[in-house]
């Protein structure tokens, strides 16, 4: 892949300057900026580099698209692990670092799988969405970044999501986004046809937003007959509270808000409601007397007869017990967990948090060799993860619940939905760790995208936001403010549909783009040895008539230049 720049400090300045321009692109398309637009150009600078650029080029590419990313996207990441997780400066710094060398890494896989099957001649259109879905999908990260996330500030272009997942969405924003960039090299070299990636860029846009509007008119239709249950959020807000008013303050805006709306069949209290963990053979009646009534109130106390699904720090003892097949212990433990209070006065429901934070609920630790699990950095709160997929149940009805970080991870809900065929997904979060808004806003646009996945309705409740209703077309039916104590009821349906992402999940997306560039490489290298050998044997045909050409005065000979990799 030749490129008019021959020093290596010159290959890497370029690599970074247009890894950095697509990356700070990505930012531009969501909140607070919200210039979603911008989405199908996002890609075009980092295509150029893989394109035109040396292996020098398309590294600086990838770290500078990475680093751009964290910086833009999760540098509040960086103080919360210095304020809440009581971790001094400079080992914040080395974790941060840490979380930001994940989306580097993503990226650099991305631009050298595409700088790697370009020298074939596969088309970059296609070669550089399949490598970035690729790194996209089989790369770890901490906090999941897809490029689908670009295109949440317009619902039509998220919905192909229900059919391949947020891979798809990404395949088609980066594909927008390699066709153009093809375009301006072409352009810029003077050479003709780019029109055609041009037009490949504006069909695979074009044809997302039409797919995009007729699934989003057909679900619309759809949930219209669904069952309906008008669900109550309550926010708590920032406001300093002693521990023991925790409960009384949920409690009295629960009632207020199920007296402003009688019809509330369910309200949603934020994950770790309760000030301290409870021991689990007391959390009935605890909320007995602080959820259902208030004990301190006496027998005047008002009664919550509506379900109420809020978080709570669990602590179980370890017990003894002797069965048929001997002594057994049941080790303790805390567990993160959402309880479902029934309007009667029981537990209905339980669901521990599986997947855990690193650093706020798990250790980071890694496994060496000969020596075992090495702890690296002590969680603030050392939970253990839980097991069951089982869903809670409401009225014949079945919810999927996911608390915090779970939200983020599409495989996951996906296989909550599966196994349990749940018909609402409630998420509960406590975004409290983050300080400004872009957190927040990044959280619930990260977790709206289960909605689309999965067609369901997603109740989001959080501590001081942002709280809401998110429809499964990606819409937001209704939010609350952050930072204050809010409440509000919002209309869900109870549906029961399985999108072809929650059958198949990522699996089909991943497999075709690997064949994308495997079978797109063979192909070439086929053709192009195919001309070869037509070409060798016209050579032969003009030796052979090497005479005649001398008698006439001119040469057959001809001049084959080398093959630089130049987008097709």
């Amino acid at each position: 892949m030749n490129s008019p720049v021959r020093s290596t400090a010159g290959q890497v300045l370029i690599g970074a300057l247009l890894g950095g321009l697509s990356g700070a692109l990505c930012i531009e398309c969501f909140s607070p900026h919200d210039l979603w637009p911008l989405a199908p150009f996002a890609f075009a600078p980092f295509a150029i580099a893989c394109c035109i650029g040396t292996w020098k080029c398309v590294l600086s590419a990838g770290v500078a698209h990475g680093l751009v990313i964290a910086v833009g996207c999760l540098s509040f990441v960086l103080p919360a692990l210095h304020k809440m997780a009581k971790l001094s400066w400079p080992a914040a710094v080395a974790l941060w670092l840490l979380m930001a060398g994940t989306h580097c890494l993503k990226a650099i896989v991305a631009a050298g799988l595409s700088r790697a099957a370009l020298k074939y001649r596969v088309p970059a259109q296609l070669v550089v969405p399949s490598a970035w879905i690729l790194a996209e999908g089989l790369m770890p990260v901490v906090f999941p970044w897809p490029a689908a996330v670009l295109g949440q500030g317009y619902s039509p272009w998220l919905q192909l999501a229900a059919i391949g997942g947020p891979l798809l969405v990404s395949w088609w924003i980066v594909a927008a986004g390699a066709g153009i960039g093809v375009a301006l090299i072409r352009w810029r070299k003077g050479r003709p046809g780019f029109a055609r990636p041009l037009g490949f860029a504006g069909a695979v846009a074009g044809v997302a937003c039409c797919l995009g509007m007729l699934a989003e008119s057909g679900v619309e239709s759809r949930i219209g007959a669904a069952p309906s249950v008008l669900v109550g959020i309550v926010q708590r807000g920032e406001a300093e509270i002693h521990d023991q008013d925790e409960f009384q303050i949920h409690r009295k805006a629960s009632l207020d808000l199920v007296a402003k709306n009688p019809g509330v069949g369910l309200v949603v209290w934020s994950e770790g409601t309760s000030p301290a963990p409870l021991a689990e053979k007391e959390v009935e009646a605890y909320l007995r007397n602080y959820v259902r009534t208030d004990r301190r109130e006496g027998d005047g106390s008002q009664v919550l007869d509506v379900p109420v699904l809020l978080g709570l720090g669990i602590y179980r003892v370890a017990t003894r017990s002797v069965n048929a097949e001997g002594v057994s212990m049941e080790p303790s433990g805390l567990t993160n967990s959402m309880v479902l209070f029934g309007g009667s006065g029981k537990v209905v429901g339980r669901y521990n948090k599986q997947v855990l934070v690193p650093v706020g609920e798990a250790p980071v630790a890694v496994a060496i060799p000969m020596i075992g699990k090495l702890e690296l950095v002590a969680p603030v709160t050392r939970y253990q993860p839980g097991k069951s997929d089982l869903p809670l149940q409401l009225d014949g009805h079945r919810i999927s619940t996911m608390i915090c970080y779970e939200d983020l991870l599409p495989s996951y809900v996906r296989g909550l939905v599966k196994q349990s065929g749940s018909e609402l997904l409630v998420s509960a979060s406590s975004d409290s760790w983050f300080e400004g808004e872009q957190g927040r806003r990044l959280h619930f646009m990260l977790a709206s995208l289960r909605a689309v996945e999965t067609r369901r309705y997603l109740v989001r409740a959080t501590r001081d936001g942002i709280s809401g209703l998110v429809t499964p077309t990606g819409r937001v039916a209704g939010k609350l403010p952050s930072h204050v104590a809010a409440s509000g009821a919002f209309e869900a349906r109870w549906l029961s549909e399985t999108t072809t992402y929650v059958r198949l999940g990522d699996w089909p997306m991943l497999v075709l783009s690997a064949l994308t560039i495997l079978v797109g490489a063979f192909l070439s290298r086929a053709c192009t040895g195919r001309r070869q050998r037509m070409v060798s044997e016209s050579d032969h045909a003009e030796v052979r008539a090497g005479d005649a050409g001398g008698v006439f005065g001119y040469s057959l000979r001809r001049t084959r230049r080398p093959f630089h990799g130049s987008p097709t």
